[in-house]
């Protein structure tokens, strides 16, 4: 079990990498886990006179006694600088997209301006375009000249 979740953190690590290539900056990684013992280690246990197999499950205990104590603390911490950066990396990209929306938005949509100057050249355009349906429409029909 416990290798199968290690497996799951180095996938999840190279995957965080790959897609925070060029937008994180160096250096900034999901950190490694530690080599720990895997399951054909223990099986290999089995296999070894009792005097050995102490001393060889005595330092794996001592490894992961410090692993617990502090080497997940550090673990931690890059994790925790990893993800900040990704946060920061986050949030410029949206400030730059939001800029980019603002940007279009102040070109594209309406101004406010007076109903009254609105109305005059909505019905200036209405009318000059029934004017020039109406042309179009009398130089098509049969008795045009």
């Amino acid at each position: 079990y416990l290798h199968a979740e290690a497996a799951k953190v180095d996938l999840i690590t190279e995957e965080a990498a790959r897609l925070g290539e060029g937008r994180l900056p160096a250096g900034t990684r999901l950190p490694s886990l530690p080599p720990f013992r895997s399951s054909t280690w223990v099986d290999k246990t089995f296999l070894l006179t009792p005097a050995k197999c102490m001393s060889e499950l005595q330092a794996a205990e001592v490894e992961a006694r410090a692993f617990c104590t502090s080497g997940k603390n550090e673990l931690l911490i890059a994790a925790e600088s990893t993800r900040a950066a990704g946060l920061r990396a986050r949030q410029s990209f949206l400030d730059a997209y939001w800029n980019q929306l603002r940007a279009h938005a102040l070109r594209h949509y309406v101004k406010p301006r007076e109903v009254d100057d609105v109305v005059a050249e909505l019905s200036a355009r209405y009318l000059t375009s029934d004017l020039d349906h109406h042309r179009i429409e009398r130089a098509k029909g049969p008795f045009a000249v």
